[in-house]
């Protein structure tokens, strides 16, 4: 959390609101604190199902970004081919069995026990209650090459009375499929030396008390903590800090269709998920909502946040310390300083983005700040997105590049649309005042229209608005349909159909 940062005249705002299949993704259970502004529609959810849009592919997502794709752990699917043997666990066996399908064992801790590298713990469906021997953890992974997998359309809860749920302690480990609940700190990675390559997929996470969910821990060699990291179909839920790579470096993470609903905590800390250190983010249709803290916050360089949902949080919605690309995203619902922060650049991109309510009719701020504090020069291009019923509006420092081009502002408390180098522009100078000071053109003042979903409606100034990229540019919107309906595309992360 970046105390102060955007606040004007010294003020500092509080925030102030209050195994399945493959291919299974986390439902959607609305977060919703009293609050100002559109509520979600009663009879579905806001965001369309995540099966509606369609994953990326290496080298498919058109960013300014140079993410290293080979870098991530690829997704091994729904059939996991293994070079050793298959363990079986079901609730019915005994651990002095063998571990076959007619001779299962009991718990999932003696097939991890038993597993050597290159072997599958396959655990059938049922609640598993576990342990493991002389240690504080209930299941312990330090064995590498092993996958430890649900069976196939079965559902595998593992609680236990310890406090700590899975340790993986070793390099090309899958956990797909299982289950955890009621743990203090769900799974822990990064407590080996040159940890690479984890997936962890499938599952739900329920935290205990004060719970964190997915957690990498520094090793204390200075190198990453954990090179490889897909985290796929996942929801944390209850969690005072939900995906968080601690100290690191953490590098080369992928997270797609993940959901992180916390469950409240206090202090700047509890963000939803956080990245202290590390380099190659990809944040693929990601939901966080309902913590302390932050959304997403990353100190991490090369860092794409692609067709995101963040809102109801109680500071910092995205903030992206080196930078990055926001593209389809829909951010709305935050509280302190800004929804939006960037500190050292060197360029940040907001496409068709929509930025709404932050801090509406709470304290003075800005809605987006970029180098408040360090002053650092970067580049701020915002395109095609919509910024609209905030306190305030947009601080740039005199060192940055700005552009802003087709894009909308509206709602300001303040009437303040942004404050640069060049100067300020206010709603009451017309959007014209944009182009006059150098810094972007065909803006527009005016309400969006937007509905509850933050859909544009008929008669919207933003329809057909846009600007269509050579290059760089999304072929379709946040719900997976084309980006461009007729013509040119609309402002923000949907288009008009």
């Amino acid at each position: 959390m970046l105390l102060g940062a955007g606040c004007k005249e010294g003020l500092l705002s509080g925030g102030g609101r209050s195994g399945p299949p493959d291919g299974w993704v986390p439902g959607i259970d609305w977060f919703q604190p009293p609050r100002d502004g559109p509520l979600p529609p009663t009879d579905g959810p806001v965001i369309p199902p995540d099966s509606q849009v369609t994953p990326p592919s290496p080298g498919q997502l058109p960013t300014f970004v140079n993410l290293d794709w080979s870098g991530f752990p690829k997704d091994p699917g729904p059939n996991y081919s293994v070079s050793g043997k298959t363990i079986v666990v079901k609730t019915s066996g005994s651990d002095s069995n063998a571990g076959t399908e007619s001779a299962p064992l009991r718990t999932i801790a003696r097939g991890l026990e038993m597993a050597s590298s290159g072997d599958m713990v396959k655990v059938h469906g049922g609640s598993y209650s576990e342990t493991w021997s002389g240690d504080f953890r209930a299941l312990v992974m330090t064995k590498p090459n092993v996958v430890l997998t649900a069976a196939p359309g079965e559902t595998v809860t593992v609680t236990s009375s310890e406090s700590y749920g899975i340790a993986i302690e070793a390099s090309n480990i899958v956990v797909n499929g299982i289950n955890l609940s009621g743990f203090t700190y769900s799974i822990q990675v990064g407590q080996s030396s040159g940890q690479k390559n984890v997936v962890i997929s499938n599952l739900n996470i329920t935290g205990g008390s004060e719970a964190e969910g997915i957690i990498a821990y520094d090793s204390g060699g200075g190198t990453p903590v954990l090179d490889g990291l897909l985290i796929k179909n996942v929801t944390v839920k209850n969690a005072w800090m939900g995906i968080s790579c601690n100290s690191g470096p953490c590098k080369s993470w992928r997270l797609e269709n993940v959901k992180v609903d916390g469950g409240g905590g206090s202090g700047s800390g509890a963000d939803a998920i956080a990245v202290e250190d590390g380099d190659n983010f990809l944040f693929y249709n990601v939901e966080v909502t309902g913590v302390a803290a932050d959304g997403i916050d990353t100190k991490a360089t090369r860092v794409v946040v692609w067709n995101c949902y963040v809102h109801d949080l109680e500071r910092n919605g995205v903030k992206l310390w080196h930078g990055g690309d926001v593209v389809n995203t829909l951010i709305h619902h935050t509280g302190a300083d800004a929804a939006v922060v960037t500190e050292e650049g060197p360029k940040t991109r907001l496409l068709h983005t929509v930025v709404a309510y932050h801090e509406k009719g709470g304290l003075g701020g800005y809605n987006m700040t970029f180098g408040y504090d360090s002053q650092a020069a970067q580049t701020v291009e915002i395109i095609n997105s919509i910024i609209y019923n905030t306190n305030g509006g947009t601080y740039f420092n005199g060192s940055s590049t700005v552009k802003i081009e087709n894009s909308l502002f509206w709602g300001m408390d303040d009437g303040l649309v942004l404050q640069s180098g060049k100067g300020d522009v206010s709603l009451s100078d017309g959007a014209q005042r944009i182009t006059s000071l150098g810094l972007g053109s065909n803006n527009v003042f005016a309400d969006p229209k937007l509905s509850s979903a933050y859909r544009l409606q008929t008669g919207s100034p933003a329809i057909n608005k846009g600007k269509s990229l050579s290059s760089q540019y999304p072929s379709t919107d946040r719900a997976g349909a084309p980006r461009v309906k007729s013509g040119s595309p609309d402002f923000g992360p949907y288009e008009d159909f």
